[in-house]
């Protein structure tokens, strides 16, 4: 299996210890598969589409956006390990 499929399966695995799931979708996009997920898991909560926030990024040039989920991105690591436990989603 590629990387992302193994990364996808253990993830999936983890769902039914999970205390609620975030999905990057959006209600109005997927009713179908938000209404399978919330019948299974009691808290599932919609957070997109993601792509729509680039039209508030301004200043691309000081503040760029992008990602790769295979980089740790420091700042925010550091960020979040200066926050209480269980505080931040």
């Amino acid at each position: 299996m590629s990387k992302i499929v193994d990364v996808t399966v253990k993830e999936a695995e983890k769902t039914s210890k999970a205390s609620a799931i975030v999905i990057h979708t959006s209600e109005a996009l997927e009713k179908h598969v938000m209404d399978e997920l919330t019948s299974t898991f009691r808290r599932v909560y919609s957070i997109g589409p993601l792509p729509m926030l680039l039209n508030q990024v301004t200043d691309r040039s000081s503040n760029p956006v992008g990602g790769n989920i295979w980089q740790e991105e420091e700042t925010c690591v550091q960020w979040l390990n200066s926050k209480k436990s269980n505080l931040v989603i």
